[in-house]
């Protein structure tokens, strides 16, 4: 019995630490559109692939606007609902599973109100705006995200956006990604294609 108190008892701890990291940290200034989201715990859809780039203390899956390219992955238009929300990060639910999604400025080049607006919105991404083989990047984006022929719509969709302290611009005709902390790729686009993925 005192055991299942102890647990009971660690978790409960470990869930209030969580929510004060999260909302302790100074309120995000939001629309009040977004922040209507957060109050309500609206669900939303993710628009572009997602890939958790590490695991939490208390097991939470982290993202940051870094944008590694590994680990397990959120399909885009995966039914999520939001948590909470302060001037540094966000978190929300899918499949009963917690994430918190980072914003680093440097790498994002936004808001945290920005950063939602990309990765989230209240309708699906209509897939069928691409062609076979985007769909079929789009649709495998642990193993292939990126292919040559692909616009840079499918790409952002795909894989993301670039940092933005090494590609600032994404009409730029190359950018830049990390796939891990120390591997990067570069692909390179000719007439909104992607010409050439370079490792």
């Amino acid at each position: 019995m005192m055991k299942k108190i102890l647990r009971a008892t660690s978790a409960a701890l470990a869930i209030g630490i969580l929510g004060f990291a999260l909302t302790g940290c100074g309120g995000a200034k939001l629309s009040p559109k977004i922040q209507q989201s957060f109050d309500k715990k609206e669900e939303m859809y993710t628009q572009r692939n997602m890939f958790i780039s590490s695991l939490g203390r208390y097991g939470q899956r982290m993202l940051e606007t870094t944008n590694y390219g590994n680990g397990e992955v959120i399909p885009v238009n995966t039914k999520v609902k939001f948590k909470d929300v302060n001037s540094k990060q966000m978190s929300f639910t899918y499949n009963g599973k917690l994430v918190i999604l980072r914003n680093i400025p440097k790498y994002s080049n936004t808001t945290v109100e920005g950063m939602i607006n990309r990765y989230f919105g209240p309708k699906k991404v209509n897939l069928s705006n691409f062609t076979s083989s985007e769909r079929s990047a789009i649709k495998n984006a642990s193993s292939k995200r990126i292919e040559v022929g692909m616009s840079k719509d499918a790409v952002l969709v795909s894989r993301g956006f670039p940092p933005s302290h090494v590609t600032p611009d994404i009409k730029s005709n190359t950018w830049k990604f990390w796939e891990t902390r120390y591997n990067t790729i570069l692909v390179e686009f000719k007439n909104n294609k992607v010409s050439k993925i370079v490792d």
